[in-house]
């Protein structure tokens, strides 16, 4: 993912194909595309951690050696029970910002 040109992310996505049978046809959001289709997330498992670069991944983001970065990995699935995607993000911390919020009953 590129903000202004420049490299912020590295992101792989999974997603079976019975939820995306033409992914080279996908064009805009791919939520708004499962909508169309009748297809909702209904629940969002997400993990973040810290990450040490390999060598390709500090390439790839033009990163000297040292800078760590945050993984994030992404399990979404409908109400059904099953996965819709199955993700991870490796991304430069200080373009990115999450806030959560945990309702306890």
């Amino acid at each position: 993912r590129l903000v202004d040109a420049l490299p912020v992310s590295l992101e792989t996505m999974f997603i079976p194909e019975r939820f995306l049978p033409r992914p080279d046809l996908l064009e805009g959001s791919l939520y708004a595309h499962w909508a169309e289709n009748d297809i909702y997330p209904d629940l969002q498992d997400y993990s973040l951690t810290v990450h040490i670069p390999s060598a390709e991944e500090l390439n790839l983001l033009d990163l000297p050696q040292g800078v760590p970065l945050m993984k994030i990995t992404l399990k979404s699935r409908n109400a059904q029970g099953e996965v819709l995607e199955y993700g991870t993000a490796f991304c430069l911390s200080n373009y990115f910002n999450f806030d959560f919020r945990v309702k306890l009953q």
